[in-house]
């Protein structure tokens, strides 16, 4: 018998299913940097997470996590605007 816990999916569009702990580790990730954050400079998701944990992941997560930061700016979660081109890739951000 599995004792694990299931994990919980969120969608988050209808092309983007993550776990709840992976967009839950997005989100810590980028919030505790907050304080030391410049206002007037731009971001990207590898500068707001750190190298440590954006080396961890993989291409695939990579996307993801940009996906979710994507949407965790777009939703008002995170005191973030986009920055640059909209289209642009990777994505940057910037403190609003």
């Amino acid at each position: 018998m599995d004792n694990s816990k299931p994990e919980i999916l969120l969608v988050l569009s209808i092309n983007l299913t993550v776990t709840k702990s992976f967009f839950d580790s997005i989100l810590q990730q980028v919030t505790e940097i907050i304080p030391v954050l410049d206002r007037y400079t731009e971001y990207t998701l590898e500068d707001l997470c750190g190298n440590k944990f954006w080396n961890a992941m993989d291409f695939g997560r990579r996307r993801k996590a940009g996906r979710c930061m994507a949407y965790m700016v777009q939703h008002g979660l995170l005191p973030f605007g986009f920055a640059g081109k909209p289209c642009g890739s990777p994505k940057k951000y910037r403190l609003m």
